[in-house]
């Protein structure tokens, strides 16, 4: 390890780290290490999702901009496909 840090967790957080390292057989340090990696992550697919939620939301209103028969659009897309 680089670096070494004191931390002030309360009797909930260190019990729950303690029982991920024996479940995962490592080290407490590891385990702040896999946490972070899987909410960095968790954070990068919200975003992904958010997006593509925005793209949507946006595709829809250009389509009601527009007047389009939205059955008929998804019809011939699904057409469009075979």
């Amino acid at each position: 390890m680089k670096y070494r840090i004191t931390l002030a967790l309360d009797e909930w957080c260190i019990a729950r780290m303690r029982k991920l390292s024996t479940l995962w057989q490592i080290s407490q340090a590891e385990v702040i290490s896999r946490c972070l990696e899987m909410a960095e992550q968790s954070h990068s697919q919200g975003k992904e999702i958010t997006h593509r939620i925005h793209s949507v939301a946006l595709l829809r209103e250009r389509i009601q901009q527009r007047s389009l028969d939205v059955d008929s659009w998804i019809q011939t897309a699904r057409n469009s496909r075979c």
